[in-house]
This record gives structure tokens, sequence and C-alpha cells, in this order.
């Protein structure tokens, strides 16, 4: 369905535990093992019954081992996680203003972290880095299409639709093609 708020399950490079959206415990973020992951699972059916997306929090699986790429990373799941709230803002029935101002900072913070990589990429001579600025510029591409007119016709279903696409291309890109890049 357009509506998929979850993050599927992902394996680590170890072969470990599968983890999900991994949460935090006791201010401490770690891996959770399986009888978790099924709770975590238990859970996120209930979110998307409710039509409530989990929220995807950063975790080891995601570090690139590259400060600044990972430092950009948190902020761009923090960013994300700005979205929930303002969908989970039950005073203000109207949030186009939020809106708007979130996805300005999306905007605006996408393109400096995919500047921050990409010259990251050059000065090491990664091999990838074609690649990389084709699926950033349609990142940015995606970014600029969006209809504001959609965003406040129907405000809560749009966000649960975009979260889905961001959620999706950011645990996808670090996980699949960012990990990939070279350690300097």
């Amino acid at each position: 369905t357009a509506r998929q708020g979850k993050i599927k399950p992902i394996h680590s490079s170890s072969g470990s535990h599968p983890t999900i959206a991994p949460s935090k415990q006791n201010n401490a973020t770690q891996t959770l093992s399986v009888a978790q992951y099924k709770a975590q699972q238990a859970k996120t059916a209930n979110n998307k019954a409710n039509n409530k997306p989990s929220i995807p929090v950063f975790t080891d699986d995601f570090k690139t081992g590259i400060e600044i790429v990972d430092e950009e990373h948190k902020k761009l799941f923090e960013i994300i996680g700005n979205i929930h709230k303002a969908i989970d803002t039950e005073l203000v029935h109207d949030k186009f203003d939020v809106i708007l101002d979130i996805l300005d900072e999306l905007k605006e913070y996408t393109r400096v972290h995919f500047a921050d990589e990409e010259n990251y990429m050059r000065e090491i001579g990664y091999d990838g880095l074609a690649y990389q600025e084709i699926l950033h510029q349609k990142f940015i591409d995606k970014l600029n299409e969006l209809d504001l007119d959609d965003i406040d016709d129907n405000q809560e279903a749009y966000l649960y639709d975009f979260l889905g696409f961001l959620q999706n291309w950011l645990v996808n890109h670090i996980l699949k093609v960012d990990k990939l890049i070279p350690q300097q």
C-alpha cells in the first residue's frame, strides 16, 4: 500500500538478530532481540491499525563510520521525528504552517548533507560518487515536486504517505549505498 509507515526488518552484517527502528532503553540505544523485535512488530501493527507510522531511530546499524555523515544522518532522523510530532499534535487541527516549516528544514538540510557527503566522496576519490549524485538529485527532485495543495487538502494522510517514502528512502539509502563509502 502507499501508506507504509514501518521499517522492514534489517539483518545486521553479523547475521545475528534482526533490527527494526531499535528502541531506547535507559537512554542507551540497543539492537532489539528476537523477542523485542516481535513485540515491536506488534506495536507497529497496532500503530498501523491506528494509521500511525513508527518513528525511526538512528542506531549503530546506520553508522557509516564517517563522523560528519553519521552526525548529519542523525539530524535527518530528527527531522523525520519532527514530522511525526506534527502529526501527533492533536491540539492543532490545521498543521499546514508547521508542515511547511518542517519541509523547508528538510529540503535545506538535505542539500547541506548531500553537499557534505559528496565533498567527502570527492576528497577520497570514491568511484561511487556519480551514482550517489544521481540518487541525491532524484531525492531533491522528489522534495521539490511536493504539491502544497495536496498537503493542505488532507494533511494527515499526505504526511503518512510522505513519512513512508522518507523513512524507506533514508534507511535503504544509508544501509545499501552510504555504508559502501570507504572511511578515511
